[in-house]
């Protein structure tokens, strides 16, 4: 999947694997030849960023990437799963799969919320949307007194719905992932710029997402205050935007104390902004404020759309294996691999 602020996600290609294992090696071949693909397209050094999950595989790709083209930035993605929301998924399959069971379950709903019922339906979560796994959790939890009533007589279900803890355990866990929920339902919508991910995560997995990559796209954004960075987090993103600067590549002409000097005087230019400026400079998107700025910060310029064009997430080629499970499906498995190919492409694009 190919993305940016100013586009919709586009589904590039896809591949099929045969007998080749997913080693670093193999991932990382595939996507250079994706990266060159694009690039022969939209033009060389158009590709600012790769985002995968964190497995070891892609941890590895990452590194050999980075070998052969320095100008990447990389993101790892993000992991959570517990007990509970095991536990949740399979009471909510239990019910959900048993035609009779499913019908007691909605008149005891009818009966505890009236007209309400179909608004607390027992959710299953999609494997590609990490937040429906939330949505199951809290639609068991909703159902409690109904789902005790309706299992009190099933050994499994029984011994999960008798469980005090699973209850407290179950609130907790909604309690933890409710914020964490609201800030990646705005993170993962298509147009969102990397700066919003310093506010959003300023005290969660910080080790992990403090790069220069966020640094230097907070400090280029025109609707972000220098006085929200936090510690010597200024003097790094001084740093991050002099050391993204040379690794894309500098004119022959320009050096790296000259960006450093452009950068220090964007930051004094932003320091003296009044509160009117700062809600002026807030109408725009970042990358349509740095559009019409460049003759204001031409050094700064071709750096600023760069960074602030890095997706915040991976949602978009997580949307592209639902389309492959939506066309594939158990009954629709004689599809040839080349049609395959084409069918996700065409419902994507």
């Amino acid at each position: 999947m190919v993305t940016s602020p100013f586009i919709r996600p586009i589904f590039w290609s896809s591949e099929r694997c045969a007998d080749k294992q997913h080693t670093g090696e193999f991932m990382a071949s595939e996507l250079n030849k994706v990266i060159q693909a694009v690039e022969n397209v939209v033009g060389k050094g158009s590709i600012c960023a790769v985002v995968t999950d964190n497995a070891s595989n892609r941890r590895k790709s990452w590194e050999l990437l980075m070998a052969k083209i320095p100008s990447l930035t990389y993101m790892f993605g993000m992991e959570f799963m517990s007990d509970v929301f095991k536990k949740a998924v399979l009471v909510t399959k239990f019910v959900r799969k048993r035609a009779a069971l499913l019908y007691r379950f909605r008149a005891l709903q009818r009966k505890y919320f009236g007209t309400r019922q179909r608004r607390r339906a027992l959710i299953i979560p999609v494997s590609t949307l990490w937040y429906s796994s939330t949505n199951c959790i809290s639609s068991v939890v909703r159902n409690e007194d109904v789902l005790r009533e309706c299992c009190c007589q099933l050994n499994r279900v029984e011994s999960i719905l008798a469980d005090s803890m699973f209850w407290v355990n179950a609130r907790a866990v909604m309690r933890l992932v409710n914020p964490i929920i609201q800030a990646l339902g705005a993170l993962e919508k298509d147009g969102r710029c990397l700066s919003m991910v310093y506010d959003t995560f300023i005290s969660s997995r910080w080790n992990t997402l403090k790069r220069e990559s966020i640094l230097a796209a907070f400090l280029l954004d025109p609707t972000k205050s220098t006085d929200d960075f936090e510690g010597d987090d200024l003097d790094n993103a001084v740093d991050a935007c002099v050391d993204l600067a040379t690794r894309v590549g500098l004119p022959s002409n320009v050096s790296p104390n000259a960006v450093r000097r452009a950068v220090m005087a964007f930051i004094r230019v932003k320091k003296s902004w009044t509160a009117e400026d700062h809600e002026k400079n807030a109408r725009d998107t970042p990358l349509d404020w740095w559009l019409v700025k460049v003759n204001k910060f031409p050094l700064l310029h071709a750096l600023a759309t760069r960074v602030l064009s890095i997706p915040t997430s991976s949602a978009a080629s997580e949307r592209s294996w639902s389309v492959h499970s939506f066309i594939r499906t158990k009954r629709r498995n004689r599809l040839k691999p080349d049609r395959m190919e084409k069918l996700p492409y065409l419902y994507s694009n």
